[in-house]
């Protein structure tokens, strides 16, 4: 996912090969480089498919600080929403 305005690139994907611990991955440069300090864990355990979008970046300034994460989660019994916040390193807040 894209914010075309600051060239801002989020991508989605478990960080293991066990469909686990959901991250999201920061680029400030359109995706020249991913640094592994610009991440958030959405969620630790087991994760599946997921879907992202940058959540109101008028509210910030323009910034693309704030990403929402649509995904499955715990052998794809339950649906979850996280807001993750890169603008802080606080643990995102889920929904069921």
């Amino acid at each position: 996912m894209v914010c075309p305005r600051d060239r801002v690139v989020y991508f989605t994907h478990p960080d293991s090969d066990a469909r686990a611990n959901l991250t999201v991955w920061r680029s400030l440069d359109d995706a020249t480089t991913w640094p592994s300090h610009d991440t958030r864990t959405v969620y630790p355990n087991g994760a599946a498919y997921s879907d992202s979008v940058i959540l109101d970046p008028a509210s910030n300034g323009g910034r693309a600080d704030n990403v929402g994460v649509l995904f499955e989660r715990d052998s794809y019994s339950l649906v979850s929403f996280a807001a993750v916040n890169f603008a802080s390193s606080t643990t995102p807040a889920r929904k069921e």
